[in-house]
């Protein structure tokens, strides 16, 4: 015999139901997220965070050297040669000033030039 149930489980953080009568509860998409439980709808991760996995409570922020300009995202984009990032969650990489560069993808800062050397960029 099947043992009757006098309560609904209520879908974890991370996980959605939206249909009403279901066994089991869906995990959110990458790039979406949700803290509380039992929700019905997820929230869209902003610029500048991220979610790498399916079913994640709460979005990650793009690590300094990295960025991302759009919402809803799996992953962040390095900052490439040139370019930097200094803080955490940014949704744009800076150009390195007149008279600094950055010759790696993924800089946090930009070095001045050395005597006898410049940028003009």
């Amino acid at each position: 015999t099947v043992a009757a149930s006098t309560v609904c489980t209520a879908c974890l953080e991370g996980e959605f139901q939206d249909q009403s009568g279901m066994e089991t509860c869906n995990l959110w998409a990458i790039g979406n997220y949700n803290p509380s439980p039992a929700q019905r709808r997820c929230l869209v991760c902003e610029q500048g965070r991220f979610t790498g996995l399916a079913g994640m409570p709460l979005c990650e922020p793009c690590l300094a050297g990295s960025y991302q300009d759009q919402a809803g995202a799996g992953e962040c984009k390095v900052c490439p040669a040139a370019k930097y990032s200094t803080s955490p969650a940014s949704v744009k990489c800076e150009s390195c000033q007149t008279g600094t560069f950055a010759t790696n993808e993924n800089s946090t800062n930009c070095k001045p030039c050395t005597p006898g050397r410049f940028n003009d960029e």
